[in-house]
């Protein structure tokens, strides 16, 4: 079990995925905040500037919308994930139905070692 995550273009196509092993968590709504940070980390190291974030955790969604500092068990990662948003151009953050998210969470399943996958423009063609 792991990380699983793929970003996504404006058109629908896939930008990149990454795939990250992640033992020792316990509650999954710690789980899913340890996803979502590494979501907007990606997302922003791979020069998104405005992102639309969705996550089927509803605790998460609510938590990152909800204004000031959280201090429930995981708020610590909710409040970390809201400093990289806050240094977005523009983000938003949506609710998804669980199957919304099949390809990522196949990717956390089948996890066995880091693997990132981006897709880089061809040039000259």
């Amino acid at each position: 079990m792991g990380i699983g995550m793929v970003i996504w273009g404006s058109y629908g196509e896939v930008l990149a995925t990454l795939q990250s092993p992640k033992c020792n968590v316990i509650d999954l709504v710690v789980a899913e905040s340890f996803a979502a940070l590494w979501a907007v980390i990606f997302a922003k190291e791979m020069g998104r500037l405005k992102i639309h974030f969705e996550r089927d955790a509803l605790q998460v969604v609510m938590a990152l919308r909800q204004e000031g500092k959280n201090w429930c068990c995981f708020g610590k990662i909710i409040n970390d994930i809201r400093i990289v948003l806050h240094s977005l151009q523009h983000w938003e953050v949506s609710h998804v139905r669980h199957e919304t998210n099949e390809v990522a969470h196949r990717f956390a399943i089948s996890v066995v070692d880091d693997v990132i996958h981006i897709k880089m423009p061809l040039r000259g063609f």
